[in-house]
């Protein structure tokens, strides 16, 4: 065999076909939610009994209010930690 290993097509890999319905079943749930929300707000327009609350504009979202120059950062093992991006700096004599 000269040409090696011919791959398949995607569709048929099997982490294809997991994170597709990884992928399907939160799409479901986010379409779910969505109609919930609009059944509520809905249903909460209709009630006379209480005015809708302001909601009040806060400005961009921030991880950690405490220490706003930290980012969450992805680990190579997966997951996730809070913390910093450090980069060395030196001069050409070191």
């Amino acid at each position: 065999m000269r040409g090696g290993f011919q791959p398949g097509p995607a569709e048929q890999v099997a982490r294809v076909r997991k994170a597709r319905a990884s992928w399907d079943k939160a799409l479901a749930r986010r379409l779910a939610r969505e109609q919930a929300d609009q059944a509520a707000a809905a249903t909460a327009a209709t009630s006379a009994h209480k005015p809708a609350r302001a909601t009040a504009d806060l400005g961009p979202a921030r991880r950690n209010m405490t220490d706003p120059q930290s980012r969450m950062m992805a680990l190579r093992g997966g997951g996730w930690v809070q913390g910093y991006n450090c980069q060395a700096a030196t001069t050409e004599d070191g």
